[in-house]
């Protein structure tokens, strides 16, 4: 089983329901790619290349890091979706559905 470290998550404070919740999908995401390299990730609030209304999800590896996009509040099981499609090496999600962004 791979080693799973959060090295950064802004929601922790703010938002700890979603943070545990978002944390628990990216574990089972993992899980499922059995690797052995650990996985250190970050879950970016207030990243400066996030559209508005989404939350950035950093995953790395040694040799391998990505960055992708989330709705700011994601449906459950949307962002064990998106980090199984990456981790899969399908490539990083589409753009998801306009409604599925929360407009300020």
């Amino acid at each position: 089983m791979a080693d799973i470290s959060f090295a950064e998550n802004q929601l922790r404070l703010a938002q700890p329901e979603l943070s545990e919740r978002i944390e628990a999908e990216i574990r089972a995401a993992a899980l499922v790619q059995s690797r052995e390299e650990p996985l250190s990730c970050r879950i970016l609030y207030r990243e400066w290349s996030a559209p508005r209304g989404r939350l950035t999800i950093q995953l790395g590896r040694p040799g391998w890091v990505t960055n992708f996009a989330v709705p700011e509040a994601p449906q459950p099981g949307q962002v064990r979706e998106a980090v199984t499609q990456v981790l899969a090496g399908r490539g990083v999600p589409g753009a998801f559905r306009p409604e599925e962004v929360v407009n300020r």
